[in-house]
């Protein structure tokens, strides 16, 4: 059984190198992600909850680094964008 341990949330809170390193991650992720969603977790919604949005903040930060590992090996990234608008209703 494999246990994923998470950092404390409030690290996420606190002025520091790490922070700045957690922003410029997710914020690598605009290109599949809204802008807006990105900034009001980072902005609002973290110092609001940091437990619970500390960790869709690790779970972004792992997802870029796993996109950083596998850009330019072959492998194919077939994304579509998160948190898009939605689609219009067909009549």
């Amino acid at each position: 059984m494999k246990i994923l341990i998470l950092p404390d949330p409030d690290l996420f809170q606190r002025p520091s190198s790490l922070r700045a390193q957690v922003c410029e991650t997710v914020d690598a992720l605009r290109r599949i992600i809204r802008a807006d969603f990105i900034d009001a977790l980072l902005t609002q919604r973290l110092a609001e909850d940091p437990a619970l949005h500390g960790r869709m903040v690790w779970l972004l930060m792992m997802l870029e680094q796993w996109f950083s590992q596998r850009r330019g090996t072959g492998c194919v990234l077939a994304v579509a964008p998160l948190m898009a608008e939605p689609a219009p209703s067909r009549p």
